[in-house]
């Protein structure tokens, strides 16, 4: 029987890909001179929305997919299931890594020019950016989650068995490390937000949100609730310590509603299109963004003192770099799927299939 499709997610996941942009499009604004100042800040009082907010709702949507499409698992499919997460991130990342450190290193004449060669490893497992905070390596695209997403992927199994044997101990004992944590820092290197406590809270909170869902109405009661919550999160002032708790239920609150106007927009054809074109690229967005954005900005670093770069001239400027993002996003998925394609990973995919059943 075929699964109804959560149309709050496909939203969800364009809505986050557009604001990552946006945020380090902004964040990038604040460091050229001669730039006007952004209209829309890059932090609200309690944190910065972008790296906290958006992110917390990528681990949710993750947490909501994961036990959506795989409720349950037993021993005989997990290296089934870690080897189609597996296949799900690290092909495209390691294409657009190679795609920006082969000129990089041919432009610096050796292949080992940023640190030790034996960090790179940490790049070949898909864990450079998140560990970047203890030693450079050679993190040059994508984001810090998908090393945290790598090892969500491997707790999952130990996540959903808690889940259905014992939800409020573990939903208990997830919140007290969490906040305790946030109090006492166990990571101090790696901030609040990305250490894995936090990750795991994250994503156990898109696990509780599917729990609790329930049908469209009720989603809607949620999503008119959450609105006011969520302007409470962004701008009631806390504690510094907890500004990222707040920022995180501001991105609760982003999830419910965009889950009750996913169920009105996504019914409209014009709406529905370009949003699930956008949410199947994402990932290549969030890989490629970067990159991107450092290239076209070039140009425009040092403009003629005295002069400013508009906000509207910023704008135009953002509008061709995102375009340039999807585009090149794009074209990298095109490439992983002809490669998916391919007559070797078509038998490595049967025959991982064939000893999970």
């Amino acid at each position: 029987m075929k699964k109804e499709r959560i149309y709050g997610l496909d939203l969800a996941r364009a809505v986050c890909a557009i604001l990552i942009v946006i945020y380090h499009y902004i964040k990038q604004i604040g460091t050229m001179p001669y730039w006007a100042a952004s209209p829309i800040p890059p932090e609200f009082p309690n944190g910065d929305w972008g790296n906290v907010t958006v992110v917390s709702i990528f681990f949710m949507i993750s947490g909501i997919t994961l036990l959506y499409n795989y409720p349950r698992l037993g021993w005989g499919n997990l290296r089934y299931f870690w080897y189609k997460r597996w296949k799900s991130v690290m092909p495209a990342y390691l294409l657009v890594w190679a795609w920006v450190y082969v000129p990089r290193a041919l432009s610096a004449h050796t292949p080992f020019y940023e640190t030790e060669p034996k960090y790179m490893l940490l790049t070949f497992i898909g864990m450079d950016g998140y560990l970047h905070g203890y030693h450079d390596n050679y993190y040059i695209v994508g984001e810090w989650f998908l090393g945290a997403i790598l090892i969500l992927y491997l707790l999952y199994p130990l996540l959903l068995f808690l889940y259905r044997k014992c939800y409020l101990i573990a939903s208990l004992v997830i919140c007290l490390a969490y906040f305790i944590n946030l109090s006492f820092k166990f990571f101090p290197i790696m901030t609040a937000n990305v250490n894995m406590i936090t990750c795991v809270f994250d994503f156990w909170l898109g696990m509780t949100y599917l729990r609790f869902r329930g049908g469209e109405k009720k989603r809607r009661l949620f999503g008119l609730i959450a609105i006011p919550v969520m302007f409470f999160a962004f701008f009631f002032r806390v504690p510094e310590q907890y500004g990222i708790a707040m920022m995180t239920l501001a991105g609760f609150c982003g999830l419910m509603i965009m889950e009750m106007l996913g169920d009105i927009l996504m019914k409209k054809q014009w709406i529905a299109a370009p949003v699930n074109a956008i949410g199947a690229i994402s990932f290549e967005i969030y890989l490629v963004h970067h990159v991107m954005m450092a290239d076209f900005a070039k140009p425009y670093v040092f403009i003629l003192p005295g002069s400013t770069f508009s906000i509207w001239q910023e704008f135009k400027l953002f509008l061709i770099i995102f375009v340039a993002v999807l585009i090149t996003a794009k074209a990298f998925q095109l490439l992983i799927h002809a490669f998916f394609s391919t007559k070797l990973v078509l038998w490595i995919d049967k025959k991982m299939k064939g000893e999970a059943e």
